[in-house]
C-alpha cells in the first residue's frame, strides 16, 4: 500500500521522509521504530526546484547506490498526471518510490474520485513492481478555530488521500504563527494498528529530534502559567490540544509540552 506524508507549510515533512531513509540505510532506529534495510529508492521533487533539492540532500547521509533523485518542478507543463510520472520517470529496478508535491499532479484535490484515481496508480505501480510508494502532500488552509480536528481529515482536498493509503503521517507546528519556533507534532496513523503521535523538534541544520520538553502537569500550572482561569482557560486547553501541544491524560491532568 502507498503511504502518505502531509504537512502544514513549514513542518519538515521532507525532512521526516529523508531521515527516515537515511535511518534504513544506516540501519538505526527512527523515533522508536525499527527499520529494515533501505531498498533502492527514487525520489522526485514535484515542488522544489534542482538546486534547493541538492541542497537539501546534502544534509543526509543517502547511499548513491540505491538511492537516486530528480526534480521535475521546472517541467511541470509537460507533465499530464501522476501516471505519466510514474510509467516513464521512475528508473527500472527501483524499490521505493517517493513523490514530493503530489498535489501538482491532481487534476481536482476535493474530488473523491480524481484523488482515488492518483492512489490507484500508485498502488498499481506497487503491484507491478512489488514496491513501495511514500507521496507528500500538504494540508488544507484553514482559518485560526475552523480546520479539522482529526488529523485524518487535514490533508488538502479529499480523505481519499488516507482511506487508501498504508500509513498516514501528519506533521504540525505546534505555533504556525511563530516561524521561529521549533516545535513540530507528529500524527502516525496505521490503518491495522493503533495509531502514535511524537512530539519532536526541529535542530540544526534542518534536522528532527525528539523533544525533550514534554512533561505531566494539570490545570492549575497552566493556569499559574499563564494567568488564565475558567472558561477562558478551558477554551486556550481546548486549542492547545487541537494544534497538538498536548494531550488529555484524565481530567484536569495533561502530557505534552507547555505553552509558551
Amino acid at each position: 500500500m502507498p503511504n502518505v506524508v502531509i504537512g502544514m507549510s513549514g513542518a519538515n515533512k521532507t525532512t521526516w521522509i529523508l531521515q527516515l531513509l537515511e535511518s534504513m540505510h544506516l540501519q538505526q532506529d527512527f523515533f522508536g521504530f525499527k527499520t529494515g534495510p533501505m531498498i533502492k529508492t527514487h525520489y522526485i521533487a514535484l515542488d522544489r526546484p534542482a538546486i534547493q533539492l541538492e541542497h537539501k540532500l546534502k544534509m543526509f547521509d543517502l547511499p548513491t547506490d540505491c538511492f537516486t533523485y530528480a526534480s521535475l518542478a521546472s517541467q511541470l507543463r509537460d507533465i499530464n498526471g501522476l501516471d505519466m510520472v510514474l510509467e516513464r520517470l521512475i528508473p527500472p529496478g527501483t524499490e521505493h518510490v517517493v513523490i514530493d508535491g503530489i498535489g501538482l499532479v491532481v487534476t481536482k484535490a476535493i474530488s473523491q474520485r480524481d484523488v482515488g484515481i492518483v492512489m490507484s496508480d500508485t498502488l498499481r505501480w506497487c503491484e507491478k513492481n512489488k514496491g513501495t510508494a511514500t507521496i507528500l502532500h500538504h494540508t488544507a488552509k484553514a482559518k485560526v478555530g475552523a480546520g479539522y480536528a482529526s488529523p485524518r481529515e487535514r490533508a488538502l482536498g479529499s480523505g481519499a488521500w488516507l482511506q487508501m493509503c498504508g500509513v498516514g503521517t501528519l506533521l504540525e507546528q505546534c505555533n504556525p504563527f511563530d516561524v521561529t519556533d521549533p516545535r513540530r507534532t507528529v500524527h502516525i496513523m496505521d490503518n491495522d494498528a493503533l495509531g502514535q503521535t511524537l512530539a519532536l523538534k526541529v535542530v540544526d541544520p534542518g534536522r528532527l529530534e525528539l523533544d525533550a520538553d514534554v512533561v505531566n502537569f494539570t490545570r492549575q500550572e497552566l493556569s499559574d502559567l499563564t494567568g488564565a482561569t475558567g472558561s477562558t482557560l478551558t477554551r486556550h486547553i481546548d486549542e492547545w490540544i487541537k494544534c497538538g501541544l498536548f494531550i488529555r491524560e484524565k481530567n484536569g491532568c495533561f502530557r505534552g509540552r507547555l505553552p509558551a
